[in-house]
């Protein structure tokens, strides 16, 4: 809800709705109005402070985001970089090939993480990170055995857990929600027109994470054939703190004694932001080290309240939904090694890394049309709707994704079991599943951040554990399973199946929350995460 000290029963009694934590009020009501920018009310709204990161000007605000995805793109590119050495692994430690998916697998540690960024800031988050992350590359260059190099695989895991997490809590604390969808998903044309500047001024996060996923192998891969193996500002704001922007009186309000709507003394709430896009970030934003703003309450709140966010049907939907179809990517980087540097195609390590091109094509795509068509399917049911927002309102943009995601797994389970044409596999097989990788789960976690807006950095670890101890356990099982006849290798129902459960559980999960989701938002309203 709009953060405004405005009573609900009364907007509920003049909307004549039920307003659930999630739901927006998108246009002014009787004897209140909002601060306002180029496309209506401002949801947050935001304080008349200048330093308040939702004042700052436009080029604070992408400085801010800018470096959060640079933080996801480098912190992410390290752990699945590991997908086209997996010869040089086998030989250099004498291990199978499951050993070697271990050194991916064990990426999976997180939920350190959100504490130290909720309590401490954004900013020192990053930085304490990226010294772990340091360290582990230091480690596994040096590292002379398979448990050493695991164990660095390990802390790089840990360190990168920020990768996931952090730059959509920026995202949260500079971005109004009716951007959002964007800057969470997708390179963004600004009407229409393909400038790439504008461009990479709209790409953000999702986009960030699984293209370093998908660029790392290519990488990598070049780097073993050629030479062997071997400006972040603090955007936590408390508004709280900071100056509101103040109601006042109107002196252009006429009464009407003879109306029914005539009040004594009305005084129309006119809230004014003078600081909106002018504002900048102060010196001590720019601080290594932030002041802990908790407690130790506080602190154990934030631990305890992801494990709690997992039971809420909402957040438990998202996780799976992001968890299967991020699986999917999975798949091809457990698998690409395998297939193509056996016959019949005997491709390099360098020629393996490549076909990552192709998934960083399809997620090219994906990036210009998911973010976009969430917000725009959002708007144009919020108009509908009287200007009431509700976040069910961006699911149906999920299903055509989901076609992509069939056609893209067929083709690549299909072509693995026959032998086909590698250019069928990685260009249409490949790039299909790079492009629902980079639609599916940020519109889903979209979805669940606008439901659950003040623990966004809990919720995303709620989902990002899940997916990656699902992609654990995919990583374990799947080539055991493709094996269990080594003579006659199967990658038709291992791949159809995790791609099956992908469907079942986006698709029809999306229809039933689109029709029963603020039912189910009204479960949890009463609940102490959205007093955060």
């Amino acid at each position: 809800m709009n953060d405004m000290h405005t009573d609900i029963h009364r907007l509920e009694a003049e909307l004549n709705i039920v307003i659930y934590p999630g739901t927006e009020v998108m246009t002014d009501v009787h004897g209140v109005e909002f601060v306002k920018g180029g496309s209506g009310v401002l949801v947050p709204q935001p304080s008349n402070d200048p330093t308040d990161p939702l004042n700052w000007t436009n080029m604070h605000k992408m400085g801010a985001v800018y470096s959060g995805v640079l933080l996801g793109f480098v912190q992410g590119f390290g752990p699945l970089s590991l997908a086209s050495q997996v010869p040089f692994y086998i030989q250099e430690f004498d291990i199978t090939v499951n050993q070697v998916i271990n050194l991916i697998g064990v990426t999976i540690l997180d939920f350190f993480w959100v504490p130290v960024a909720t309590q401490f800031g954004r900013r020192p988050c990053a930085i304490l990170s990226m010294a772990v992350c340091m360290a582990s590359m230091i480690w596994r260059a040096e590292a002379n055995s398979y448990h050493s190099f695991l164990g660095a695989c390990i802390l790089n895991g840990f360190g990168a857990g920020p990768s996931e997490t952090l730059p959509p809590m920026i995202i949260s604390d500079v971005i109004f929600l009716h951007q959002r969808g964007r800057y969470n998903v997708s390179f963004f044309l600004h009407n229409g027109h393909a400038c790439f500047a504008e461009a990479l001024r709209k790409g953000l996060y999702w986009w960030a994470y699984f293209g370093s996923l998908m660029v790392g192998p290519v990488v990598a891969g070049t780097m073993s054939d050629k030479y062997g193996w071997r400006r972040l500002p603090e955007t936590k704001f408390d508004r709280n703190d900071g100056v509101p922007a103040a109601p006042v009186r109107d002196p252009n309000v006429v009464k009407d004694a003879g109306s029914k709507e005539h009040i004594e003394d009305e005084i129309i709430e006119k809230h004014v932001d003078d600081q909106l896009g002018r504002g900048r970030p102060a010196a001590w934003q720019y601080n290594p080290l932030q002041k802990f703003s908790g407690s130790k309450a506080s602190l154990l709140r934030d631990i305890i309240t992801p494990w709690t966010l997992f039971c809420f049907p909402i957040v438990q939907w998202t996780s799976f939904a992001v968890s299967f179809s991020s699986s999917c990517f999975l798949v091809l980087n457990l698998t690409q090694s395998f297939v193509f540097s056996a016959p019949p195609y005997s491709f390099s390590s360098q020629s393996v890394g490549f076909t990552n091109l192709a998934v960083f094509g399809g997620a090219l795509i994906g990036l210009v049309t998911a973010g976009p068509l969430g917000d725009f399917m959002s708007a144009r049911s919020t108009k509908r709707n009287g200007l009431i927002r509700e976040p069910e309102m961006r699911l149906p943009a999920l299903w055509p994704f989901v076609i992509v995601l069939v056609i893209g797994s067929a083709i690549v389970a299909t072509g693995y079991q026959n032998g086909a044409d590698w250019k069928l596999i990685v260009i249409l097989g490949y790039g299909a599943i790079g492009w629902q990788v980079a639609s599916i789960p940020p519109i889903a976690i979209t979805y669940a951040i606008d439901a659950y807006k003040p623990v966004s950095g809990d919720l995303l670890v709620a989902v990002t554990v899940n997916k990656n101890l699902w992609g654990y356990g995919v990583s374990q099982f799947l080539i055991p399973w493709i094996l269990a006849d080594p003579t006659k290798p199967d990658f038709i129902q291992p791949i159809m199946v995790n791609t099956g459960l992908t469907v079942a559980f986006v698709l029809l999960g999306s229809i039933a929350l689109l029709f029963g989701g603020k039912k189910v938002r009204g479960w949890t309203k009463n609940s102490y995460v959205h007093h955060i």
